[in-house]
């Protein structure tokens, strides 16, 4: 019986420990999970559809439980798409404002890391000519992003 006691002390000890722990976790505001979603315009709007509605709600119902949230970053860009057919000056002016999308999209995909949703499919996404001029992203941590084969 004499060996019990201690034991028992230092259980309890142990799980005051584990709760205070718990506790403190649950106090201490936890980085949010907010997802870069990236692909083209015109794929897979029904599967964005079906992660926004169906998916992304319970994620952020299990977030919550661990006091944070899930939000997903979609950029929908479908009111930003050209025209077939544009006169030169136009054109520049849209191109510029592609330029802008980009910039402002590697901007986001830096601030979601580590998170990021790709989704490819058959079709290429938008492209600039050659002549564009293009703005560049501010990333300083590249050496955190992994190399590609």
């Amino acid at each position: 019986m004499h060996s019990v006691v201690p034991k028992q002390r230092e259980m309890s000890q142990k799980t005051n420990e584990n709760v205070e722990r718990y506790t403190q976790f649950l106090q201490k505001p936890q980085k949010p999970i907010q997802p870069y979603i990236c692909s083209t315009l015109n794929d897979f709007q029904e599967e964005r559809d079906f992660l926004a509605n169906n998916i992304f709600p319970q994620l952020n119902e299990l977030c919550n439980s661990w006091g944070t949230y899930f939000k997903a970053v979609d950029l929908s860009w479908s009111a930003l798409k050209a025209p077939k057919s544009l006169p030169t000056h136009l054109f520049r002016q849209y191109s510029c404002l592609r330029s802008q999308r980009l910039k402002l999209c590697l901007d986001y995909v830096n601030s979601c890391f580590p998170f990021f949703i790709c989704m490819l499919g058959q079709t290429y996404g938008d492209f600039l000519p050659d002549y564009s001029h293009f703005m560049t992203s501010k990333v300083t941590r590249l050496s955190s992003l992994p190399k590609v084969e």
